[in-house]
């Protein structure tokens, strides 16, 4: 299958799955923030950012089973596909465990993020339901790894999707002030479980992946480690990159800046969640194309994805510049129009962060990704440094300018150099590919804003018409690209 079609039938319905998740997620959030208020709303954001980390303490351990089982199903060797997912469950289970002491830990130091409005006991109950949920999820993980290695991306994008439908229903059917946030923890944390519980149903239904104990292999489950401790650092570079602002900004300016902070990076995860939906389903690919040995294939097919991935993010990048504003005062009303100050930079920085996507997915399919976890580290500290120096004089604009400007140093500049040198491909394709998209996408969608800005007035549909002129206009230029380009082959 070529990489268009492989696209073409596992992106749609992820893409599906986003927009599903996203509609509940816009609908959900005014009734949260309205319930809880900003500060109590606040401290929810920094207690499920603690939580996030928990993923962490799997070690990589999902990816390295999705990679290991991917060229064992290239081989058609159901042996070692069974091997592979036992060294996983029994690494998923040490992490459980090791999870389910942190959660503890968690617990006698909830006090640290308790307010006047919020009682340490509840903070504690909140803390502790979300953090054990997220323990036990790991128990599942490897059969997701293994969905992942199938290349089952419509199943698991179902699963994602009924699961938000799941999680927004019960918030706005019974969140009330009293149990907002162990409400929050217990339906999130819930809705992981059911999700991971589905994966394991489905995947034990292939007939392959089971897990048996005589099959258990030190040897095989230190590799899986070796590969997943390095795919940990790049999560945590990650983490860094996405997470850590919300601590720098309560520090120094309070809680309630963070809960306008956060709904400038709410748009940074949804734009986040799009591009992995849509090319986050590359590293199995990947695998198996170096497993048979395609390597001219393989540089063709990651210009190929590199090039939409450059379109997508860039159109999703100016729409949330031209429109943002405007959504959020219609959204959650002027209290929250500053958040915009905020988005633009972090937009700015996302489009070539998520524009190199594929480059990840090629970096983690063919086991060359040491350097980029070494440069997720070095620019997680890199904009926690930054941060904690711009945030003083600058507030949360300071944070947000600190994340633009690292990535384009790492993002637009360290990742394409090691990743097209290791494909074999000048970086004059990485310079010829930007100036592609500046010129027959940026351009063109640039000059439509500025022709068609206020005409329609102002309003939901007023914003989504413009966006879909956008739209219209990128996946036309982009068709007629890919039809001259088939022409003159």
């Amino acid at each position: 299958m070529g990489t268009s079609g492989y696209f073409a039938r596992n992106s749609v319905i992820r893409i599906v799955s986003f927009a599903v998740g996203v509609g509940f997620a816009l609908f959900v959030t005014p009734v949260v923030v309205g319930t809880l208020g900003k500060t109590n709303y606040g401290v929810w954001v920094l207690v499920s950012s603690v939580a996030c980390y928990f993923l962490l303490l799997e070690g990589g351990v999902m990816q390295a089973v999705s990679r290991h089982a991917a060229a064992a199903l290239a081989r058609d060797d159901r042996h070692e596909v069974d091997r592979v997912c036992t060294a996983g469950f029994a690494l998923h289970a040490l992490s459980c465990c090791l999870a389910l002491c942190v959660t503890g830990g968690l617990a006698l130091f909830a006090g640290v993020f308790a307010s006047d409005q919020l009682p340490v006991e509840r903070l504690r109950q909140c803390l502790v339901i979300y953090s054990v949920c997220l323990s036990l999820f790991f128990l599942f993980r490897t059969h997701t790894g293994l969905l992942m290695a199938e290349m089952r991306w419509t199943l698991i994008a179902v699963l994602a999707m009924l699961r938000s439908a799941f999680t927004s229903l019960a918030v706005l059917l019974m969140i009330t002030p009293e149990n907002g946030l162990w409400l929050l923890a217990a339906v999130n944390g819930g809705g992981f479980l059911l999700e991971g519980a589905a994966c394991l149903l489905f995947a034990r239904r292939s007939g392959r992946g089971r897990v048996r104990v005589a099959l258990f292999d030190a040897a095989l489950a230190r590799e899986l480690l070796g590969y997943g401790w390095a795919f940990t650092v790049t999560q945590l570079g990650e983490s860094m990159r996405y997470r850590s602002q919300n601590y720098i900004i309560a520090l120094f300016s309070g809680v309630r800046e963070v809960a306008v902070f956060s709904i400038a990076m709410q748009f940074i995860g949804y734009f986040l969640s799009l591009m992995q939906s849509a090319f986050g389903i590359m590293v199995p690919y990947f695998s198996r194309m170096q497993a048979r040995g395609d390597r001219d294939d393989t540089a063709g097919s990651l210009l190929f994805a590199l090039r939409l991935s450059y379109v997508t993010a860039s159109f999703i990048g100016l729409c949330l510049i031209f429109y943002g504003q405007e959504f959020i005062v219609l959204w959650l009303g002027p209290g929250f129009a500053e958040a915009h100050d905020a988005l633009v930079p972090l937009t700015l920085g996302a489009v070539f962060s998520l524009g190199m996507l594929p480059a990840d997915g090629y970096l983690l399919g063919t086991a060359r990704h040491r350097m980029l976890a070494r440069c997720a580290m070095a620019e997680g500290v890199s904009i926690v440094l930054l941060s904690l120096a711009l945030a003083g004089p600058f507030g949360m604009e300071g944070v947000a300018w600190a994340y633009c400007g690292v990535a384009l140093v790492f993002r637009a500049g360290v990742v394409p150099w090691f990743v097209f040198t290791q494909a074999g491909l000048p970086l004059l394709a990485y310079a010829r590919l930007l100036a592609e998209v500046a010129v027959t996408h940026v351009a063109p969608q640039v000059l439509l804003y500025l022709i068609m800005r206020g005409t329609l007035g102002t309003g939901y549909l007023q914003l989504a018409l413009l966006a879909g002129m956008q739209g219209v206009l990128a996946v036309g230029i982009q068709s007629s690209l890919l039809r001259f380009t088939r022409g003159a082959a």
